[in-house]
């Protein structure tokens, strides 16, 4: 390192860094020539080490910062080793080469692009990676083991793309797998687990188990397949110029492998090699590393590692590979210890000691030379402070939470930064229950989570206003069923009540949405309160479609965003910052779709975006934190590198903390192909509860509820009865106060209300309830939410149908066609064709609804139902039934109800069976009985529609005829005798219960009482009144195919 005037100043700062070293650190960073391998726990300083290891070098030999490289795994580790050399080393912390594996890679190749061959190609999008997977999918024929069995011949896509990527992360060939597949497939027959220990019934001891051998052949014949089309997908891919992500360092190790003087150039440049968090590596880049530093014996090679922090087992991170390093150098190794922890208190680091040391497979390094397995040292400021850790246990989840929201209240209130507050979590969905807990609580947070803007309220209403533009481009009218839920759009400030007496308009008369948005006399004579909203927005609609035809994709964007006034209402918004992240994020997607491709058009583009939806890909928005005071939210593999001085490790039960979490999906692998034992599922959770446990700096709390929302037992996690078996933690049962847990409540299932301001008039809602009828689906809507009962059977917004319910729906009609036919033959094999037929002509009346492919595979599952159906009837009794029974009742109080049963069985003792046909597996819950108060008060939906038929048969039929029992039969292939039917007897005193339930609901319905919300975060209508947008599907899946649809 020159000594100038300049540099001068940085000789200083970076001498008094050296000064400040530990023994251990100077003892790394002293070692110059020669590999070196630094184990470095939590907070010992990683990140300040690697800094002052390249300052050493640069100050101590002629190297150049140039003839540096540092490798890490994330932008984020680039960025903070970069800031840190800058601040120790001056401007020439610049020119060392600090870059992930991936930009390295993509250094490489831009710099040597004759080489590569690569100037065509583009990098792929997830939704072209699913398209070439699919295609592939769509061509195998129907008996190949990826698609034969199931409806769906895309049922393995996301399972096949994981192994993809695994393969190109591991460097396998596929030539290479099938061999070790077909070496153990060959030998199953003879290995002791697939033969019988002792003789059972006619198989002697040494039998093969037939059952077992024959699915595991199953499931590595699937295997099998799909990694011999891996070439496949790589030749559809190359036609297509794209490239995969992992694709860079493949192709870089291949040239480095097939051209040693092109190798020979960058070993020349890089003399020393750093590598940070290498037991993160995969095996491709692990590779990658060896290649590299192939030429010396004893490169100079710096690691710095943790076993116990490997995490990224799905990333294919194997930390088996610091024991290979170990052993490829032998003696030569100069093995650090780091054993000084600068960021949490002694009683933490101790804890955390003694609970990771019940992971043998990663024990390999830690009694070599001067290495031994020891607590790290508390050696920052806060080693004076005692806080053991605390167990805590509560009664249920919903306490958790409470006590949780208290605990944050009391340290704002001390004055605690809420940025140095973290919870810390083992899955998304844990952060999403906290998310809406910590918004109904006014608690301010931050979420590292990545936010997907296509389910973003204001991405939806664009794209919903797009998409009726799309439909009057085609056909002038064709968009008159979309008009109707554009209105309802806040932006517009069209009132409620306006809207209803435009819609009653539209329902009751043959007038378009076009007569009646342009014609003023008609809305003077139905009272419009306010009209100037409505013309507004109907000459934005007239705008657009003349505009949409002229202007450019990106520039017709900006057109919709600005001139129908959302971004106006949006700035208007209390997280207007977000919300115009989000609209910037969508016109940068625009932006790049149109530098991609730059003839799409507006339909493609929508397109683009509806398949990305239906394939859960996302338009990606990291979370912007506008404030450095907001408790922050983290799965504990995002709060890996992060510190707090207070961390909440919460929901600390079995269930999160213990699944399995196969990295290659659904495909079994044989022994031939097991990776490394760490892949150990229960040591990789330990490493990652332990990476969670050392984020805290002076306070960690570990909570967990013995009891879910609904009241269901759960276990901890065995993580936390080791740490309580260690006894370096303290243990609490803890309560929370009652009025607390009450306001908690309050808060939790605080309602939604329709304001009054956008209730119709009387007369319309009056209008529609002079013709209603109670079905079993509208009595469930009104259960679950008064609300959703008011948009879907008040003011009549349908559902569409979808592929799920086109199947139901012709299954439903052939049983009913081919039961009233007039007598059975006793061929079952002549019947089942016959039902096979009417079937299929059914279902083709829905091909629409239908993808090419979905249609085979719902063609195929319906027939196969269908034949297990057939071959499990009694046909005799069958055609003594009376086939869908249509019922129109009303009851003593003038209440009216409708209903249709698929089947009647007429008994002895006039008595009669009510039998309703189930596609799918049965769910228990759905069948349950009621317990009249509690968590499930009025039963399972299936138990609730069979009573309400009950109370419509007896009620209706003048025969004196009485229900003896209720069949549900449930229609899926492969399903036994005993699974196939449920029979249930209603008692006498639940029947008169369920007859008052909807008494009393048809009274509030007469009343009107139905515009307030469940307030659940799922629920379709609570979550449309606050953001304004609605899924795809309306209707709970549990309440199709009750009574009505296409029934009724």
């Amino acid at each position: 390192m020159s000594i100038t005037d300049g540099q001068s100043y940085f000789d200083a700062v970076f001498l008094q860094l050296i000064k400040q070293l530990n023994i251990s650190q100077k003892e790394a960073v002293s070692t110059l020539d020669g590999p070196t391998l630094v184990l470095a726990g939590p907070g010992t300083g990683k990140t300040q080490l690697i800094a002052a290891k390249v300052g050493k070098i640069l100050m101590d030999s002629d190297t150049l910062p140039r003839n540096i490289l540092c490798l890490t795994f994330t932008d984020a580790g680039v960025n903070a080793l970069r800031n840190r050399l800058v601040q120790y080393i001056g401007p020439e912390g610049h020119k060392v080469q600090v870059l992930t594996f991936h930009a390295f890679c993509n250094q490489i190749i831009q710099q040597n692009r004759y080489h590569f061959g690569q100037n065509n190609l583009e990098p792929i999008s997830d939704l072209e990676r699913i398209d070439i997977i699919r295609m592939i999918l769509d061509e195998l024929p129907w008996d190949n083991p990826l698609k034969k069995g199931y409806a769906n011949a895309h049922q393995f896509e996301r399972e096949w793309q994981s192994l993809i990527q695994w393969m190109k992360k591991e460097n396998y060939k596929a030539a290479d797998l099938i061999e070790k597949i077909d070496e153990y497939c060959y030998q199953m027959p003879s290995l002791p687990e697939f033969k019988y220990k002792r003789k059972q019934g006619t198989f002697n001891v040494g039998d093969l188990k037939e059952g077992l051998y024959q699915d595991f052949l199953q499931k590595y014949a699937r295997l099998r397949e799909a990694v011999r089309l891996f070439d496949v997908y790589e030749q559809e891919k190359n036609l297509r110029h794209r490239y995969d992500y992992e694709d860079m360092i493949l192709w870089v190790l291949k040239a480095f492998q097939d051209k040693p003087y092109f190798l020979s150039l960058y070993q020349e440049q890089f003399l020393y090699v750093l590598l940070d968090e290498f037991q993160d590596t995969n095996g491709a880049q692990f590779a990658l590393v060896q290649t590299l530093l192939n030429y010396w014996d004893t490169p100079n090679l710096f690691i710095v590692g943790d076993e116990d922090q490997s995490i990224y087992e799905f990333q294919g991170a194997r930390i088996k590979h610091l024991q290979d390093v170990k052993d490829k150098y032998g003696d030569d190794l100069h093995l650090v210890q780091l054993k000084e922890n600068y960021r949490s208190t002694q009683g933490i680091l101790n804890a955390a000691f003694a609970f990771i040391q019940r992971n043998t497979l990663t024990s390999s390094l830690k009694n070599q030379g001067n290495v031994s397995p020891q607590p790290l040292i508390a050696a920052s400021a806060l080693r004076q402070i005692d806080s053991t850790p605390i167990v805590v246990e509560y009664g249920s989840i919903f306490q958790e939470e409470a006590d949780l929201v208290q605990s944050l209240k009391d340290l704002f209130k001390k004055g605690v930064n809420p940025g140095q507050v973290a919870i810390i979590f083992r899955n998304n969905r844990q952060g999403d229950q906290l998310v809406r807990l910590f918004e109904k609580n006014s608690i301010p947070y931050h979420t590292s989570r990545p936010i997907n803007i296509l389910h973003s309220p204001i991405v939806f209403k664009i794209r919903r206003i797009i998409q009726y533009l799309i439909q009057e481009w085609k056909e002038t009218d064709r968009g008159e069923s979309e008009f109707l839920p554009l209105l309802y759009h806040a932006h517009w400030e069209i009132s409620m009540s306006d809207i209803g007496k435009l819609n009653k308009i539209k329902v009751t008369s043959d007038l378009s949405w076009h007569q009646i948005m342009t014609d003023e006399t008609i809305w003077a004579s139905i009272g419009i309160e306010n009209s100037q909203p409505v013309k507004r927005a109907y000459r934005f609609f007239q705008d657009a479609l003349k505009q949409g035809l002229n202007k450019a994709l990106p520039a017709f964007l900006e057109y919709i965003i600005n001139k129908s006034g959302l971004l106006k209402a949006t700035l208007k918004q209390k997280d207007s910052i977000l919300q115009v992240q989000i609209l910037n994020t969508l016109v940068n997607f625009c932006e790049k779709s149109v530098e991609r491709e730059p003839n799409i058009s507006v339909i493609d583009w929508m397109l683009m975006m509806d398949r990305m939806q239906d394939n859960h890909l996302a338009i990606s928005l990291e979370m912007p934190q506008v404030s450095n005071e907001s408790v922050h939210l983290l799965t504990a593999h995002r709060a890996k590198g992060l510190e707090f001085e207070y961390v909440f490790m919460y929901d600390c039960v079995q269930s999160e903390w213990e699944g399995k979490s196969n990295n290659t999906g659904v495909f079994s692998f044989p022994p031939t192909l097991k990776m490394e034992p760490e892949t150990d599922e229960l040591e990789a959770s330990r490493r990652l509860f332990y990476v969670a446990m050392t984020r805290a700096s002076q306070f960690l709390q570990i909570g967990f509820g013995k009891e879910n929302t609904v009241g269901k037992p759960r276990m901890p996690t065995l993580f936390i009865s080791e740490l309580l078996e260690d006894k370096l933690v303290h243990f609490e049962q803890r309560t929370v106060q009652d009025e607390f847990l009450e306001q908690m409540q309050v808060n939790r299932l605080k309602p939604t209300v329709l304001p009054p301001s956008f209730r119709p008039d009387k007369a319309f809602i009056e209008h529609t309830l002079d013709s209603f009828a109670l079905t079993v689906s509208s009595l469930n809507r009104y259960l679950d939410c008064p609300l959703s009962f008011f948009y879907r059977d008040i003011l009549g917004i349908q559902t569409s149908k979808n592929p799920s319910s086109a199947f139901g729906t012709a299954i439903h009609e052939a049983i009913s066609d081919w039961t009233s036919g007039l007598k059975f033959s006793k061929d079952k094999n002549k019947e089942a064709k016959k039902l096979h037929d009417l079937f299929e002509k059914k279902l083709k009346k829905s091909i629409s609804w239908f993808s090419n492919s979905a249609w085979e595979g719902y063609l195929m599952r319906g027939k196969a139902c269908l034949s297990d159906f057939v071959a499990s009837c009694d046909l005799e009794s069958l055609s003594h039934s009376k086939p869908e029974l249509k019922i129109h009742f009303i009851d003593e109080a003038g209440f009216k109800y409708k209903g249709v049963t698929d089947s009647v069985d007429y008994l002895k003792g006039g008595k009669v069976r009510l039998v309703d046909y189930k596609t799918g597996k049965p769910k228990r819950n759905t069948f349950q009985k009621p317990s009249w108060k509690g968590v499930s008060p009025y039963g399972g939906v299936y138990w609730r529609q069979l009573a309400f038929y009950q109370l419509l048969f007896e009620g209706h039929n003048q025969d004196g005829l009485l229900v003896e029992e209720a069949k549900l039969i449930f229609l899926e292939e492969g399903l036994s005798s005993a699974s196939r039917e449920v029979v249930i007897t209603l008692e006498s005193n639940d029947l008169v219960a369920f007859k008052n339930l909807t008494q009393e609901v048809n009274t509030k319905i007469q009343t009107h009482d139905f515009y307030r919300g469940c307030g659940q975060a799922t629920c379709v209508w609570c979550n449309y009144l606050k953001n304004e947008i609605l899924p795809d599907q309306l209707e709970n899946p549990d309440h199709l195919f009750l009574d009505d649809g296409p029934y009724l």
